[in-house]
């Protein structure tokens, strides 16, 4: 679930450790406990007015992964349901609802070109720092390192974010735009569980979609997110927890533990 400030996840919608995080501690429970320490230290940093308002989503996100990690996700099976579309590729198949974003196709390239340069003034906000300090020279290149890039699952969310958007966002725009998209937690810093199969990214393979629709073009669920220029540790759990509307508005919020409501995200 990757969103700049999430797949991404980033958003999961919202954080992503790379396998060696995963293999120095194999214990997921542990890691979703210090990332949670991570968004509380977030929430404590924010204006007292606001903080007070997010005291709870550091709890309320630690039971939705603590509930997610150890039971798994209940995924559909068989036939999509009415009005979804079928995407298969590789172990994953993905059944998803085409939404309308609103644009008129003359327009579409512009508003392409700008939510990939907001993209990445987010990017640059949320992971610039850690991306020189990695060594990498980009998040492309990372995903690239971590194997993640142009991996059969990278190109099945991709084709699913396509289709998502009815066709008319191509799926070579999602790889270049999101290198981490599909997977569960911010940018490169994946959870546990949060890789394919893993059941957080398959939560992800429908909130990133989401979470970067609503942010750079003001369509679907999360368009509250549109302009919202709150803490990035917040921002990437819209669409995960309950959040305070204050902060976003009502249009377009909503909470679903199981993942979004227009998506099946199935392991074959």
């Amino acid at each position: 679930m990757t969103q700049p400030i999430s797949s991404g996840s980033r958003g999961v919608a919202a954080s992503k450790g790379a396998d060696k995080a995963q293999s120095s501690n194999p214990n997921p429970l542990q890691a979703l406990k210090n990332k949670v320490s991570e968004l509380t230290q977030a929430v404590q940093q924010l204006p007292s007015a606001v903080s007070q308002q997010f005291a709870q989503v550091p709890q309320q996100a630690e039971s939705l992964f603590n509930r997610i990690v150890q039971q798994g996700i209940s995924t559909a099976q068989g036939a999509a349901k009415p009005g979804m579309v079928t995407v298969q590729h590789g172990p994953v198949q993905i059944n998803v609802k085409p939404l309308d974003l609103g644009i008129a196709k003359q327009a579409l390239p512009a508003a392409m070109d700008k939510a990939m340069q907001a993209k990445a003034a987010d990017d640059e906000r949320a992971y610039g720092a850690k991306v020189r300090e990695s060594g990498h020279g980009s998040l492309e290149e990372w995903a690239k390192a971590q194997g993640y890039f142009n991996s059969p699952e990278h190109q099945a969310w991709a084709k699913a974010a396509e289709a998502r958007t009815g066709g008319q966002i191509p799926a070579s725009f999602w790889m270049k735009f999101d290198p981490f998209g599909g997977t569960a937690g911010n940018g490169p810093d994946v959870l546990p569980q949060g890789k394919w199969p893993g059941s957080l990214s398959r939560i992800a393979m429908g909130h990133d979609t989401d979470w970067s629709l609503g942010r750079y073009f003001n369509a679907g669920p999360l368009k509250s997110l549109h302009g919202a220029n709150a803490d990035p540790a917040i921002m990437g759990m819209v669409g995960l927890v309950p959040m305070p509307l204050t902060q976003f508005g009502k249009a377009g919020m909503y909470t679903n533990p199981g993942g979004h409501p227009d998506w099946q995200v199935i392991a074959r």
